[in-house]
């Protein structure tokens, strides 16, 4: 059966002006209608009444750890950085199979309660996020993680990358190589990761430039900044993702507006470890590409991308005294389209379109935090909650309705989640 949304207010994100009244069809994973009144082909259905509710897109996370949920909260005294790198690598040794799939749930239920249906991930054991992200119904890039040198690299190619591209097979799931830093990885190993990227028709997900001590250590090591390191190296013959660039010189930014990449701006994750924050007004005026991300809830410590908006504006603002240095619609493109084009997911979804995948949100507007409502986008960045995001579609499907998990037991999850992590301290 259909489903209809009547009355609501729609933001296409397709450009600034597009927002009316109007309704919404969903035939089986797609929208079949968008506009003022949907006609009587698009009946029967299941109705929903919108009016006072936002529709709009649902959120692209375009860069997590999501089973370092386990972590929230954990180690938080360390003071930057690698110093907490080093304890939270102590336990990830620790971790099996089966806690990277019940993290994996509990990190998914959190995304879709707070309107996220899309993210790309890089952890360990990354089919078990397949199948996690299968069985909850929303869309994933996993990327197969690499560390050491590159008779490692060459083996988890081999052995590891077969596991995840199995479920690629779902129409929810894509995959990527993600080769974790230039201070955990040999540069022949991301020479190799790029080119195996490029031959099997992947795209490359890194971290780069998170921190001053990466960039000093790499251009004492290499005598060049990791930017310059890596287009040596061909990394960018590849689409790929950049998560965090906080320290990206200017005279890198030709480097990178004229490369199939997009930096994935991390502003809480950035703030709470003493990163610095990417100088998001000059990248976007140099006509770098942009999207958003929440990095993993251990150092965020939550997936909430309402959060990472607010805060990614906020910071803009106050950094250049600028209060249009990230206007709110912009941050939002970040967290939809912008996100959709950086995981090649963009004819599918990212905007509210007929024949684009059924992927939306709706937001209750008639909180007392929301009213009166003078500026939409304001609205929705500097005034909404979580808890006005009633309802979640992915694909089609009803992940969410009225605050409530339809592909995940939530208490179930959590009694779960809290006897793994107990396990695993035991360890």
């Amino acid at each position: 059966m259909n489903t209809v949304i009547e009355n609501a207010t729609i933001i296409t994100m397709t450009d600034e002006k597009s927002v009316f009244q109007g309704d919404i069809c969903i035939n089986g994973s797609k929208i079949t209608y968008i506009g003022p009144k949907a006609p009587q082909s698009c009946y029967p259905a299941e109705v929903i009444d919108a009016k006072g509710f936002v529709a709009m897109p649902s959120f692209v996370n375009a860069h997590t750890h999501a089973a370092m949920v386990f972590m929230r909260n954990y180690k938080d005294q360390e003071k930057d950085l690698h110093s907490w790198l080093k304890q939270i690598w102590i336990l990830e040794d620790k971790l099996f199979d089966s806690d990277i799939h019940i993290a994996s749930d509990l990190a998914i239920a959190e995304m879709i309660k707070s309107g996220t249906t899309t993210f790309a991930d890089m952890y360990f054991s990354q089919w078990k996020t397949c199948q996690s992200a299968v069985e909850a119904g929303v869309r994933a890039d996993i990327g197969l993680t690499l560390f050491g040198d590159l008779e490692e690299t060459k083996n988890r190619i081999k052995n590891r990358l077969p596991k995840i591209l199995k479920y690629t097979d779902s129409n929810l799931i894509t995959s990527s190589i993600a080769p974790h830093s230039i201070y955990t990885l040999s540069i022949d190993s991301f020479k190799y990761a790029a080119e195996c990227a490029k031959d099997m028709g992947l795209q490359l997900h890194t971290h780069i430039s998170e921190t001053k001590k990466e960039y000093d250590d790499c251009v004492s090591s290499f005598g060049t900044s990791p930017i310059r390191l890596l287009e040596k190296n061909k990394f960018f013959t590849v689409n790929s993702i950049l998560a965090h660039g906080v320290h990206i010189m200017q005279d890198e930014y030709p480097i990178l507006k004229d490369a199939p990449t997009t930096i994935i701006h991390c502003p809480s994750s950035n703030s709470k470890l003493a990163s610095g924050i990417a100088r998001i007004k000059l990248l976007k005026e140099a006509g770098i590409k942009l999207g958003l991300g929440t990095d993993g809830a251990s150092s965020n410590n939550n997936l909430n991308m309402l959060k990472e908006m607010n805060l990614a504006c906020m910071i803009a603002s106050a950094t250049t005294q600028d209060s249009q240095a990230l206007r709110p619609y912009e941050v939002l493109q970040m967290a939809t389209i912008n996100g959709a084009k950086a995981l090649g997911l963009s004819d599918k979804i990212g905007t509210l379109e007929v024949g684009k995948k059924a992927d939306l949100l709706l937001i209750d507007m008639k909180g007392v935090n929301n009213t009166p409502t003078n500026n939409i986008y304001s609205a929705l960045i500097y005034s909404t909650n979580t808890e006005d995001i009633k309802h979640v579609f992915c694909n089609g499907k009803p992940l969410m309705k009225n605050r409530r998990l339809q592909t995940i037991d939530e208490e179930k999850i959590k009694k779960k989640a809290n006897v793994a992590w107990e396990a695993l301290l035991r360890r």
